[in-house]
């Protein structure tokens, strides 16, 4: 039988190919025999415009919207004409189709979609590859299943995709439409995911903008029990002011000179060593430690996992398979002689144990991020900070677990009550080699004691000190992009309905693992946010777009909402066309909410364009100059350019035929203006008679 190999990426194809032994490469494809091994260019076709649907679409108006095809149509992308040409022919060749997607919902979409698209008849079997070296490969060959198991998989990323588009064609005219409607200039882009990522910026902004700072005295009590020393904050409704109210409660703890314990609670306790990295937690922790972008992260990610040194980053897993306990001496091995770790790291390794992070339950369709048993040799140097980082992360699961014994108290002094927590560090565990990381642990009012210590209700004991400190309240921080992607990845904690918030945290976020970075990145480089340092602040294009798009739309609770249904799809709980007949609902929802602002006469800001009457003339930058065009390009097609003259628009009728404008142009004798009715009418005027001339 013929057999063809269909991967994601030219890049697995090789991987793939040169497992098998053997092949021979074209243009297109490797081959070998009866077995074929080609590629894709991740999604390989894209969903076609509006105005492909129905050329009335090339005009923007209210009524034409929410914009629903019936039947959706795809295309090859430009840039992949000649390979999807040549799968095609491999498809009426091949007997079997393996199929090679990515481990996740694009990745199994983007090769179904190709196989649906030439209505593809024969048996479709799937391997999933989760690392590119050959021990991991071997366990995926050994593995392959039938495709069809993974059709919710690929109904999910489908309605992504066309959530996607449904949102951001008519959201993006309706908004447009509404703002210009308005007396706004210009175009309001919305997007399912990007929209609500903005909003979480743009409201921390003016969150920060709005603080206002308070101070604040804080009072401390210390006490000693059997040689050791008890902190305590004072337990006080509201912040205490008035510094003399500080020194006088201060002063009265002093006096005392004792103190009532009133509870003490003593319990031994663990912390395991924090579990392998998913994408998200990566790039999270690689922008707080080395500035990396998260979108950076990804790519150095991305081309360790082609050199077969690190399994398949687009996860958002933090979780390994028992299948895969009994890697650790080779994956050790390897990391003891390819990275720049200390070699007792990995030495002192006790691969007997067994971390939490191996829990076939918590694996979807990927596994965290973690080294492979190929030693990495020839690594510039960020690939070897980035490999180092993700070596350690698996290096602590085979450490001890840090056990320590936590005494909570509270006591009495003057007749206030004191709070406070301690620590005392039986066996450092994991934390021997990693340290403490005093910015990840709340360290406010613990002491750290030498041995545990019990107390009993009531019990007296002397106040070996009592001060206050002042403090001011803080604004919350601005996002970076490493804590924006954490944002994202639990958008459960900006959703405000406590019942939704719960049910929010079976889902990973908003976007995925393999589009948050590339979200934001998109953010940035379109003008909606700027790096100031590492914080993100958005720009005055940021600010218009979020204050003139409603909250349903930048929310995340919608769009949350929304990545609910697409996994109750995943799961096979609800169909496909359920989900989309209630977003389709939705769309018609919000274009219906608008119907009051379309009803009041437009408000026109600005001068009207003289050639299609229903845009204002907006200055733009271009390459030659500034210049101002038509609002209205995007919703009916108008190009009317006029020259800029000191701030307003040239407008000059030609003189001639009266149907069209003089422009400036640059003739081999210097500048004139000629009709922009070229060629029907060839009026043209001297650039120093045109205030004359069009008299």
């Amino acid at each position: 039988m013929n057999t063809l190999y269909i991967a994601e990426k030219p890049s697995l194809a090789t991987a793939i190919a040169k497992y098998l032994g053997g092949f021979t490469k074209s243009k297109t494809a490797f081959e070998k025999g009866d077995t074929k091994v080609t590629w894709c260019y991740g999604h390989v076709f894209a969903t076609v415009d509006p105005e492909e649907y129905d050329p009335k679409y090339h005009r923007w108006t209210v009524s034409d919207l929410p914009i629903i095809p019936s039947d959706w149509i795809l295309k090859p992308r430009a840039d992949a004409k000649e390979q999807v040409k040549a799968i095609k022919e491999m498809l009426l060749w091949a007997d079997v189709v393996i199929h090679a997607g990515d481990p996740d919902r694009e990745g199994q979409l983007l090769v179904d979609e190709v196989l649906e698209y030439y209505d593809y008849k024969g048996t479709v079997k799937r391997i999933l590859i989760n690392a590119t070296d050959d021990t991991s490969l071997k366990r995926a060959f050994d593995s392959i299943v039938e495709n069809s198991q993974f059709k919710n998989l690929s109904q999910a990323g489908l309605g992504r995709s066309k959530m996607d588009w449904l949102l951001g064609m008519s959201g993006t005219r309706l908004y447009t439409l509404r703002y210009q409607h308005l007396g706004g200039k210009g175009k309001l882009n919305v997007g399912r995911v990007q929209t609500p990522t903005l909003a979480l910026v743009v409201n921390r902004e003016h969150e920060i903008i709005n603080f206002k700072e308070q101070k604040f005295f804080d009072i401390h009590a210390t006490i000693s029990v059997d040689n050791e020393q008890f902190k305590g904050k004072l337990v006080h409704e509201g912040y205490i002011v008035e510094q003399s109210e500080a020194e006088t409660l201060m002063n009265a703890c002093k006096a005392a000179g004792t103190a009532t314990i009133k509870e003490w609670a003593v319990n031994d306790k663990k912390e395991a060593p924090p579990l392998p990295y998913s994408l998200d937690s990566l790039q999270g922790y690689m922008n707080k430690k080395a500035g990396w972008s998260p979108k950076k992260t990804l790519d150095v990610t991305q081309k360790l996992y082609e050199m077969k040194y690190v399994s398949y980053p687009r996860s958002d897993c933090n979780y390994l398979p028992m299948g895969q306990y009994n890697d650790a001496h080779d994956i050790l091995d390897a990391i003891s002689r390819g990275s720049t770790l200390p070699s007792d790291f990995s030495s002192h390794a006790n691969t007997s144990l067994q971390s939490k992070c191996f829990n076939d339950k918590k694996i979807t369709a990927h596994h965290a991020i973690i080294p492979t048993r190929e030693a990495p040799s020839g690594l510039d140097a960020d690939q070897q900070l980035l490999y180092d980082e993700i070596a350690l992360r698996y290096i602590l699961q085979w450490y001890p677990a840090m056990e320590f014994t936590e005494t909570k108290y509270v006591f009495s002094v003057a007749s206030e009550d004191f709070n406070g927590r301690s620590v005392f560090i039986r066996d450092k565990g994991f934390k021997a080699i990693i340290g403490s990381n005093k910015e990840d642990e709340d360290t406010n009012d613990v002491s750290i004691a030498q041995k545990a210590v019990t107390a009993s209700t009531g019990d007296f004991v002397p106040v070996s000190d009592v001060d206050y400190k002042e403090g001011v309240t803080k604004p919350p921080k601005r996002f970076t992009e490493g804590t924006l992607l954490t944002a994202m990845a639990n958008i459960h904690r900006f959703v405000s309905d406590p019942e939704f918030k719960e049910k929010l945290k079976e889902i990973k976020g908003i976007g995925t693992p393999a589009t948050r970075s590339t979200i934001i990145a998109g953010l940035i480089d379109n003008g909606f946010l700027s790096l100031d340092g590492k914080s993100l602040r958005p720009t005055a294009l940021g600010e218009e777009l979020v204050k003139h798009i409603p909250s349903i739309i930048t929310a995340p609770d919608m769009t949350a909402k929304m990545e609910l249904s697409l996994m109750d799809v995943e799961k096979g709980t609800t169909s496909l066309n359920a989900v989309m007949s209630e977003y389709e609902s939705f769309l018609k929802g919000l274009v219906e909410a608008e119907t009051t602002i379309f009803a009041q006469p437009p408000k026109i800001e600005g001068v009207e364009c003289p050639v299609c009457h229903e845009g204002v003339l907006i200055l733009k930058k271009g390459s030659k100059g500034p210049f101002w065009g038509c609002s209205a390009y995007a919703q009916n097609g108008c190009k009317a350019i006029f020259s800029d003259a000191n701030g307003k628009p040239a407008i000059y009728e030609c003189p001639d035929c009266h149907k069209g404008f003089l422009k400036q142009r640059k003739g081999s004798k210097g500048t004139f203006w000629g009709c922009s009715n070229y060629p029907d009418c060839k009026c043209t005027k001297e650039d120093a008679k045109i205030g004359r001339a069009v008299q």
